[in-house]
């Protein structure tokens, strides 16, 4: 029922095809539409409907976002250097994570940063930046992914709240 909906994301809130018509506020997004697995299930938050379907062979292959024109081998400040020394992430850690730095305008003015690329299948799909005074941007447009996959050493999974953490998880072996 709502398989189209879904498309190629694993989650989506969308008006319910049983009540949306009927109610004072028809534009509300009551329904929640989940890929779980090889079924796509859904609920309907105010009139309950709900219901499982299969995906079938209906499975469209998530198309990447263009690369972002960033350089990676731009290399890092020593400013850069000595803040990820003191934090215990070693050169061969960020190196291998493509970490650079640069000079990036935050709200509060100018600063040095962090930049941590997203690599998704060689192809840079977003970058995240922060700032030494610890404030936070990314490029518009970014795929909204976990950090570090490009990476990572499977079949170990660790899910930290950012970047910086996902680093030091990384020198920790």
């Amino acid at each position: 029922m709502y398989v189209e909906e879904l498309g190629s994301r694993d989650h989506v809130r969308i008006q319910c095809k049983v009540c949306s018509s009927d109610r004072t506020k028809a534009s509300d997004t009551c329904v929640s539409v989940d890929r779980k697995g090889d079924w796509v299930v859904w609920n309907c938050h105010h009139c309950e409907d709900k219901g499982a379907a299969p995906l079938s062979n209906w499975k469209p292959k998530k198309t990447l976002k263009a690369t972002f024109a960033v350089d990676v081998s731009v290399g890092v400040k020593d400013t850069i250097k000595e803040y990820l020394s003191i934090r215990g992430i070693t050169e061969e850690i960020w190196s291998a994570a493509k970490v650079f730095g640069v000079e990036r305008e935050f709200r509060t003015g100018r600063q040095d940063a962090i930049a941590f690329p997203n690599i998704i299948e060689g192809k840079v799909v977003g970058v995240k930046y922060r700032g030494l005074n610890k404030e936070f941007s990314q490029e518009s447009g970014s795929e909204q992914i976990l950090w570090g996959q490009s990476f990572a050493k499977p079949p170990i999974l660790i899910i930290t709240e950012g970047e910086m953490d996902a680093l030091s998880c990384r020198q920790a072996g």
